[in-house]
């Protein structure tokens, strides 16, 4: 019983039933998904795993963490997901875990995990099994691991980063190798001095990458010869410029993954706005190490992936939001939440907020207008679910911010009844939204069901 009233304890298991919920007849609500879980199915049908299909040219670990639980839990919905929640409630932990071993509190390390699971991006992710979100969990799990190997020179924290480092590049090849180099060489320029080290670590990387990919990848060279490899290599390069699309172009919204971070934060957006958009940031950033790591965790990948012309989806951006969430909350314990001009900015921000969200709401509904039309009651249900998250947040700072200070915990019926709800009500409406139907006609195809 001890042990269950540890706060990461009931982070952890509260976001495995949030990511979870409903079980049976789990919603899946991305088409893609029936990319990889075909492969996944073939596999159940005799492909062998090093050389049998792919998708892509992505990496296996989708696919072979499908496999697995397909065979463990049967052919649901919900099977599919597995992975990805446990991978969310691992992003849980690291953020707790994070807050708690660099800057030594357990109100920093209790409001990270708070705000993972009460803000949309966490949770749209943990139940969206794509291949971005084990990924930057694993891109955070690198990060925070070898920030702690450099602070502690503990060679079991080195080991951890780049276990890290090499399972998530079987999901996301290119991208896993280049932002934990980048990190690298950030942390080493600009917080330890130690430019000697970076080819050292830089080499200890791509050795791990390329230990973890090889057998895949010369399987799949073996079976499919020269297509896959092309395949690979645009998979990892030219996808940065345009789709693989036949009608792809050059997308120029550079503006697309900021707007979906700041999205993907509510009911928190506020928040964030009046914590990093002030002019005592920088000061604040450059004075702790730790939070200034947190920066090179998100900026490089937000720059870079912003420039890009390939089509700006939310789960893209997936890499940022572990990173940004504990600077948040580091920002919001250290020096904000107790700070009474902190709090009217942010009643200020709110109110733009509403208005920004309404204007979308609405602008969505008419380019939309035919899928709006056809499931009424679906779009009634969101827009109940973000008013009702946004009403949770703006109460939560304004008048129980000492509650986020001491037991954000404490907070979670609310936050869960509101998600709990949407959950439910997304499950029934699988069977009537058309566009939610055509997702799932096409997994229950590809599962046989």
């Amino acid at each position: 019983m001890t042990l269950l009233k540890r706060p990461v304890v009931l982070f952890c298991l509260y976001a495995f039933f949030l990511f979870s919920w409903p079980f049976i007849s789990f919603p899946l609500t991305d088409g893609d998904i029936v990319n990889w879980s075909k492969v996944s199915v073939a596999f159940q049908q005799g492909e062998p795993l090093l050389s049998g299909g792919n998708d892509q040219g992505h990496g296996p670990l989708m696919a072979w963490t499908g496999f697995f639980f397909l065979n463990v839990l049967g052919q649901y919905f919900y099977s599919l997901n597995v992975f990805n929640a446990l991978m969310g409630v691992l992003g849980v932990f690291l953020v707790y875990w994070f807050g708690k071993s660099f800057w030594k509190s357990e109100s920093i390390a209790g409001l990270s995990a708070f705000l993972f699971v009460s803000s949309i991006a966490p949770i749209y992710l943990s139940r969206t099994p794509m291949y971005d979100w084990p990924a930057a969990i694993l891109y955070f799990g690198f990060a925070i691991f070898y920030l702690k190997y450099d602070k502690d020179r503990d060679i079991s924290f080195l080991a951890m980063a780049l276990l890290c480092v090499g399972i998530g590049s079987l999901s996301r090849f290119s991208i896993l190798w280049g932002l934990s180099g980048i990190y690298m060489i950030l942390v080493r320029l600009f917080i330890y001095r130690s430019w000697k080290s970076i080819f050292i670590d830089g080499a200890l990387i791509t050795f791990i990458v390329g230990l973890f990919n090889l057998p895949w990848l010369m399987g799949q060279i073996g079976s499919h010869g020269e297509n896959f490899i092309q395949t690979f290599i645009y998979d990892n390069t030219g996808r940065y410029v345009k789709s693989t699309r036949p009608d792809a172009s050059f997308r120029a919204d550079f503006y697309g993954f900021p707007l979906y971070t700041l999205i993907g934060l509510l009911p928190f957006t506020f928040c964030g706005f009046v914590s990093f958009f002030k002019t005592s940031f920088l000061s604040r950033v450059k004075s702790d190490p730790t939070s200034l790591a947190m920066v090179f965790g998100f900026l490089p990948c937000l720059l870079l992936f912003s420039f890009s012309g390939h089509t700006k989806l939310a789960r893209y951006i997936a890499y940022v939001f572990p990173f940004i969430i504990s600077l948040l909350s580091y920002l919001m314990v250290t020096y904000d939440l107790k700070d009474e001009s902190y709090r009217k900015r942010c009643a200020t921000f709110m109110k733009w907020i509403f208005v920004a969200l309404v204007a979308l709401l609405i602008q969505q509904a008419i380019q939309f207008s035919k899928e709006s039309l056809e499931s009424v009651s679906f779009v009634v249900e969101v827009v109940l679910f973000l008013f009702g998250l946004l009403f949770l947040g703006y109460y939560s700072v304004m008048k129980r911010y000492d509650t986020l200070l001491t037991s954000p915990q404490s907070l979670l019926p609310k936050f869960g009844a509101v998600y709990f709800l949407f959950f439910t009500a997304l499950a029934v409406e699988m069977h009537y939204a058309p566009f939610l139907i055509w997702v799932r006609d096409g997994l229950e195809k590809t599962l046989g069901a």
